[in-house]
């Protein structure tokens, strides 16, 4: 009686990562995320384990959906046609289409970094700013050379970061702009 009990914990062992595995296939999830003993064929079990690890198996599959890229960035300004031409004029940044015919500005793939600061940060300057945005560019010398060419004033840190070269401006409302050379 002992071995066909334990011939059938070895069965329920064998079919359960079989589950297991297959789960992990469809899910995702790499059998290595399982840490119960049962996640590995004939690896020595009680009966509880095995029916609590069945149970597991059986629950509702669940992967977290995620957001694939920043849409749009949108905030308050007092002149907002005049602040939209400035960032057309002076970043590249183009204007929001006038109708679903058009195309908006596309970015470049690359990082992007989502930091939610601490409220009291003196990172963007003046503290009545609740946000910074932060562009890349493939040569900080040659755009801040040309932001400086319109009249408009950049400060570049003289550090170089293990990520990079950052300067930093300011739009017509006092919205900072860090630009960011990758490394």
């Amino acid at each position: 009686m002992e071995a066909t009990a334990s011939m059938a914990l070895w069965s329920l062992r064998c079919n359960v990562d079989l589950q297991v595995r297959g789960f992990a296939a469809r899910s995702g999830f790499g059998v290595a995320h399982f840490s119960h003993p049962l996640a590995r064929c004939c690896s020595p079990v009680s009966l509880q384990e095995a029916t609590d690890f069945v149970i597991l198996c059986s629950l509702p599959r669940y992967q977290m959906q995620h957001v694939t890229g920043i849409g749009g960035f949108f905030f308050r300004a007092k002149d907002p046609t005049a602040v939209a031409r400035w960032y057309k004029e002076h970043l590249g940044v183009d204007l929001v289409p006038a109708d679903y015919n058009q195309r908006p500005w596309s970015q470049e793939a690359g990082p992007t970094v989502f930091a939610p600061f601490p409220i009291d940060t003196d990172y963007f300057g003046d503290q009545s700013k609740s946000w910074m945005i932060n562009f890349r560019v493939r040569n900080l010398e040659a755009m801040v050379q040309q932001l400086r060419g319109s009249g408009i004033e950049v400060t570049v840190d003289s550090e170089i970061y293990p990520n990079g070269r950052f300067g930093r401006l300011y739009d017509p409302e006092g919205n900072p702009i860090e630009l960011w050379e990758s490394t």
